[in-house]
């Protein structure tokens, strides 16, 4: 009877072990996922000369450009300062949005915006790559036109083979004729 008693305990204990083995080696041959978080895009935007000690419009232009980074510096309601440029270190892209709009009419002239990079916040260069987002090519240019317009016309930066530290906005008349145009530069940045 021991032996009985015995030979059944060890089958059992066979049985036993090749169920675990059974189940382990599901588990071990299972698909083994993880819960990584995926990177996540930040999105920002920025407003060029958005301060409210200094305005640029058209009734006290002169044919000179307007640089959004001679402004009063100051800190808004989430106590970030603004010099006047757009930090755009580390951005994949950056949207511009140009308005050349009028208080009470159509604007008569015309309308420039240019775009300057910078390394360091101090140093500025022109940036010659502006690319329309209605071109159906990749067409750059290094400054944008716009004649009595009443409409934002958005510009894609081309960051190809650039990186810069800051951005700032440049508008200005191209022509005399600046009666009632007033300029806005806005962006948006995808980090």
């Amino acid at each position: 009877m021991n032996k009985k008693v015995f030979a059944s305990i060890v089958a059992v204990l066979i049985v036993g072990v090749l169920a675990i083995s059974t189940i382990d080696f599901k588990s071990v041959s299972g698909n083994v996922t993880g819960n990584q978080p995926a990177p996540v895009s930040t999105f920002q935007t920025f407003t060029f000369f958005a301060t409210s000690t200094y305005a640029y419009t058209g009734s006290t232009a002169t044919t000179t450009t307007a640089t959004s980074t001679n402004i009063t510096s100051w800190f808004d309601s989430n106590g970030k300062k603004d010099s006047g440029y757009f930090v755009v270190a580390g951005a994949k892209k950056v949207q511009m949005y140009f308005t050349y709009d009028g208080s009470t009419t159509t604007p008569t002239g015309t309308a420039g915006f240019r775009v300057q990079g910078s390394p360091n916040g101090s140093d500025w260069y022109n940036f010659q790559k502006l690319v329309l987002s209605t071109s159906t090519t990749k067409t750059t240019v290094s400054e944008i036109f716009m004649t009595g317009a009443t409409t934002t016309v958005p510009v894609s930066l081309d960051l190809t083979d650039d990186t810069w530290f800051a951005i700032r906005c440049l508008p200005r008349h191209v022509d005399s004729l600046r009666q009632n145009g007033q300029f806005s530069c806005k962006a948006t940045g995808e980090f």
